[in-house]
């Protein structure tokens, strides 16, 4: 069993992103890549935004999630199925803020070749989950809808995983995927049950009106 730890939040740095671009150049096509300068500034608008794994003894990491509150304009383009998110630029992310309702987007799940199969997407995915409840019990911050736009079958997988839905085919040869916690998802696990209940709770007590 391959040992690994879970770095999110402000103890990600820069290498760490680095390396974690790394991953994409071995597990997405081309259009897909981004500029490491591009999530240097997405992390400095957010640095709540990744999730990191990595290998205790090398110290290099072997796995991410990048989820970020977005603006509308972009969360529309992304549904679209128009639009890949290497489009995406340092302004469009948005930090977050005590009692503010956003808009989400799941962009990425990757995990090195040599480490699948360990367990690996299964604790990054429920970081995340932690993340968005501690997210709404702690700041009452919520989403709005999450988006995603899955590349590979195991991307589709996971993604149903915590309750995403099929929406349509991309016009790049992806599906695009959506969840909507305020919604009850048929698909209930361990990543979405609790955050499915307090997005429900929310909605009863308050409503849904501060989408920023």
């Amino acid at each position: 069993m391959k040992s690994f730890s879970i770095i999110a939040g402000s103890n990600v740095n820069h290498k760490m992103i680095s390396e974690a671009i790394q991953l994409d150049r071995i597990s997405y096509d081309d259009i897909y890549q981004h500029q490491v300068e591009t999530c240097y500034d997405y992390f400095e608008k957010n640095s709540d935004i990744y999730i990191m794994a990595v290998d205790e003894r090398s110290g290099h990491v072997i796995g991410y999630i990048n989820f970020s509150p977005i603006k509308e304009t972009v969360f529309e383009d992304l549904i679209s199925g128009c639009t890949i998110d290497t489009v995406i630029t340092g302004d469009d992310v948005l930090p977050y803020l005590d009692g503010a309702y956003y808009w989400g987007y799941f962009s990425s799940i990757v995990v090195h070749p040599d480490y699948r199969q360990h367990g690996v997407a299964t604790q990054m995915l429920l970081h995340w989950s932690d993340f968005v409840f501690k997210l709404a019990t702690e700041r009452n911050i919520y989403f709005k809808k999450i988006v995603a736009d899955a590349v590979s079958d195991v991307g589709v997988h996971l993604l149903s995983e915590l309750g995403f839905s099929f929406v349509k085919p991309s016009l790049h040869e992806s599906k695009i995927m959506t969840l909507d916690l305020f919604q009850r998802n048929d698909v209930q696990s361990r990543f979405n049950e609790k955050l499915t209940a307090i997005h429900n709770e929310y909605s009863k007590e308050e409503g849904r009106s501060n989408v920023v």
